[in-house]
């Protein structure tokens, strides 16, 4: 058995960021643990607040929580009943919905708990969330077949709620069709919205005589963000002779 001869290192503690609010006018004590992670919309995370009755006789507390929307947060407890100098736990359910208008950022949530044979004892305590991104992204053109003489469209939609950053590009495998785009090749859709790109598909050099021909070409979008996804539309160009 080999031993580690490393000497003890000293460690901090960890941050406590349980909040405590106790009011002298109130009967009534607060503690709320925040949740311990970020949340991404659409999953939940929990914080846990603590009540303690400091009065001599039973009450019941009503819980509410104020300043965000009513379907992100669920109680298991809105309504606690304490004896005297008893504690009780109230689990705060906090689910962001999974929307473009969800920004990801910092958000303060207000607890507030009063007696409820006492309404004019109210007290509050205040914890930070952080809500995390989210992505999705559609693209489609309108036509698979592209008519050289005019442009084509091709529909982009930012279905996360941060900004998406993008940039297109053409590919053909036989070398044959030159892609334009006319709005230029980077630009940034904003969380939920649409874009329309425009742009001519066209064959590089014109038949003299021969049958008509088609030629496949891709528009690939790839995203600037850090997993730099790509997203590939094909489609096709139909090329005709001057003479038959």
């Amino acid at each position: 058995h080999t031993m580690d001869e490393m000497p003890t290192q000293p460690m901090s503690a960890l941050e406590d960021t349980t909040e405590i609010i106790q009011r002298d006018d109130a009967p009534l004590y607060l503690s709320i643990q925040p949740p311990p992670i970020a949340i991404p919309p659409g999953s939940h995370a929990s914080a846990e607040l603590t009540i303690m009755n400091t009065s001599d006789e039973r009450g019941y507390y009503i819980v509410n929580v104020p300043g965000v929307p009513r379907s992100w947060v669920r109680l298991d407890r809105p309504r606690a009943l304490l004896e005297p100098h008893e504690s009780g736990q109230v689990v705060i359910n906090v689910r962001p919905s999974r929307q473009p208008d969800t920004a990801p950022g910092e958000y303060t949530i207000s607890v507030s708990v009063r007696e409820e044979s006492s309404p004019e004892y109210l007290a509050q305590a205040t914890t930070r969330i952080h809500i995390l991104s989210y992505g999705g992204f559609g693209v489609a053109l309108d036509e698979d077949e592209i008519d050289a003489s005019q442009p084509f469209h091709l529909h982009l939609h930012n279905q996360g709620s941060a900004d998406l950053p993008l940039v297109v590009s053409g590919s053909n495998r036989t070398g044959e069709v030159e892609l334009e785009f006319l709005s230029g090749k980077e630009f940034t859709v904003g969380p939920g919205q649409r874009h329309l790109l425009q742009g001519y598909a066209r064959p590089k050099q014109r038949q003299l005589f021969g049958e008509p021909q088609t030629y496949p070409f891709d528009i690939l979008v790839r995203s600037k963000q850090a997993n730099q996804f790509v997203a590939v539309v094909g489609g096709r160009v139909p090329s005709h002779p001057m003479m038959p």
